[in-house]
């Protein structure tokens, strides 16, 4: 319905819905250091929130041309990663709200911070790693799997990542090495 809720963790209790997006939400993500929320939706932009105020001060659009399914913030409150179903990721400057760089990929699923520069994104048959540079992403290497992907988690202390598929099917493989160590298909 386009709306991002706030709840309270110890009482599971709604302290606030924000209203502001005309299509369905789909990832939201805030940053431990700041009061900044940034939403995903499928209306194509990004709104940010303020946790404490409750409102919603900023949107980011023109960036993608799909339904935006998954954010990721950079390790600062000024960059933010955006996927898309139409096959791009978008890295933005949120002091302008304008994109920075915009790169072809797949049609992602989820982003995620793997660590310092380093970024994964998952969706069709593939997880990609990616490294941030200045004000620009650059593909590291690709690793293709028998099913199409939705999720992607990692241990930085052990090297492994899982990557969830569809059909009920997860792999648990290696950062270095290219062949998965479980699948459970």
């Amino acid at each position: 319905d386009g709306t991002v809720g706030i709840w309270d963790t110890t009482s599971s209790t709604p302290l606030a819905l924000l209203k502001g997006h005309i299509a369905g939400v789909w990832e939201c993500a805030g940053l431990p250091s700041s009061e900044v929320v940034a939403s995903a939706s499928e209306d194509c932009t990004i709104r940010l929130w303020d946790r404490r105020t409750r409102g919603g001060f900023s949107t980011l659009a023109g960036g993608h041309n799909e339904a935006i399914r998954s954010l990721c913030w950079s390790g600062s409150e000024f960059h933010l990663l955006s996927g898309s179903i139409d096959s791009s990721i978008v890295l933005w400057d949120t002091r302008t709200c304008a994109p920075v760089h915009k790169t072809t990929s797949h049609s992602v699923r989820q982003i995620r911070r793997y660590r310092e520069n380093i970024f994964a994104s998952v969706g069709e048959n593939s997880l990609q790693l990616w490294e941030l540079g200045t004000d620009a992403l650059v593909l590291q290497s690709t690793r293709t799997f028998p099913t199409d992907l939705e999720c992607v988690a990692f241990s930085a202390e052990t090297g492994l990542h899982v990557c969830g598929g569809v059909n009920s099917v997860a792999y648990l493989s290696s950062i270095t090495k290219q062949t998965p160590l479980v699948d459970t298909s």
